[in-house]
């Protein structure tokens, strides 16, 4: 008797990507210019500024990683954000109006990221 072949089945996750993945990250970072949207520090290799994306709606709460739903912020900034975001519970929130309160609070934020978020739109609810 012959042996059978196990067939392998291949299943596509229908998880959506919650991590930035680097192709994304660095393209996102190549549209900002190189440059933390809070704090406006410009990466060079003299500095060696570290650049993150920052989720705006959290994958806790459902967000995922796209374009939309990122914020480009250096280390510093990201930590900065969590520190303002985070002691703010879950509970009711508009992710997105927080994040624009915090924003437009930073005398060093970019204008693009300025204009993004006091234009109204909430960018993540198209992404979703």
């Amino acid at each position: 008797m012959g042996k059978k072949k196990n067939k392998t089945l291949n299943i596509v996750s229908a998880q959506p990507e919650i991590k930035y993945n680097k192709s994304l990250r660095k393209s996102m970072f190549r549209s900002v210019g190189e440059v933390c949207q809070c704090c406006g520090e410009k990466r060079t290799k003299q500095n060696g500024l570290v650049l993150t994306v920052h989720h705006i709606l959290p994958v806790r709460a459902g967000g995922l990683a796209t374009r939309e739903n990122g914020l480009v912020a250096c280390a510093d900034c990201h930590t900065a954000v969590h520190d303002y975001i985070d002691p703010l519970g879950d509970v009711g929130r508009n992710f997105w109006q927080d994040m624009a309160d915090y924003i437009l609070s930073l005398p060093k934020a970019t204008e693009e990221c300025r204009a993004r978020f006091s234009s109204g739109e909430e960018y993540i609810k198209k992404a979703a």
